[in-house]
C-alpha cells in the first residue's frame, strides 16, 4: 500500500507540473546540494541527525514550482536494541516563491514526505507523511545562489509508537543552488 501511495504521489506530481507547463514555459531548472540538521520527534527515541542532502527544483508557471529533495544521515535509537540507523527522508513539494527584494525570495512549500529509517528493527522502515518549508532564496549575480530553509514532517502515524501516535520532526537546511 505504501508503495502504492509513494507511487502515486510521484505521478500526481509529474503530472500537476507537466499541466503548468502547459500554461506557460518552464523559467527555471535548479539543483542544489546542502547541509541539513533534523531534531526528530522526542516519542521517536533516536539521536537527532546532521546529515547532508541535493535537491531538484522546476519552476513551472512565474512563482509556482516543484521541488523533490533528499537527505541522508546516520542516528542511533535511544531504546533496545540500540541500532544504528540511516535516515533518509525524500520530499515532493509544491512551492510559492514570492520575492522579497532584488535578489531575495521567501520560498514556501508544502507536501509529501517519506521517511526512511533504514536497519531498524522494526518490520517497517518507512513513514509517509506531510511536510511544509519555510526558506529564504538569495540570488548571486549568475547562475549561483544560496538558500536557508526551515522544514518540518509530520508523520501522523508513525511505526515506534502506537497507532494513534503522531510524531513531528523539525530541520533546518543552509545551502548552494545552481540555475541551469
Amino acid at each position: 500500500m505504501q508503495r502504492k501511495l509513494v507511487g502515486f504521489s510521484l505521478l500526481a506530481l509529474a503530472t500537476s507540473g507537466a499541466a503548468a507547463q502547459a500554461q506557460g514555459p518552464v523559467s527555471k531548472v535548479e539543483v542544489g546540494v546542502f547541509g541539513h540538521y533534523t531534531k526528530l520527534d522526542d516519542v521517536l527515541q533516536m539521536d537527532n541527525v546532521p546529515g547532508i542532502g541535493g535537491m531538484l527544483g522546476i519552476n513551472v508557471w512565474r512563482w509556482l514550482g516543484i521541488e523533490g529533495n533528499i537527505q541522508y544521515g546516520a542516528t542511533k535509537a535511544n531504546r533496545p536494541p540500540n541500532e544504528d540507523i540511516k535516515y533518509s527522508p525524500y520530499r515532493g513539494l509544491a512551492t510559492l516563491t514570492i520575492p522579497v527584494a532584488s535578489k531575495a525570495a521567501l520560498v514556501l512549500g508544502g507536501g509529501y514526505v517519506n521517511s526512511i529509517y533504514k536497519d531498524r528493527a522494526t518490520a517497517n522502515e518507512y513513514e509517509d507523511g506531510v511536510a511544509a518549508m519555510i526558506g529564504l532564496k538569495l540570488c548571486g549575480g549568475g547562475k549561483w545562489g544560496a538558500r536557508i530553509d526551515g522544514l518540518g514532517d509530520f508523520n501522523p502515524s508513525p511505526n515506534e509508537q502506537a497507532l494513534t501516535g503522531t510524531s513531528k520532526n523539525l530541520g533546518i537546511r543552509a545551502g548552494v543552488t545552481y540555475a541551469l
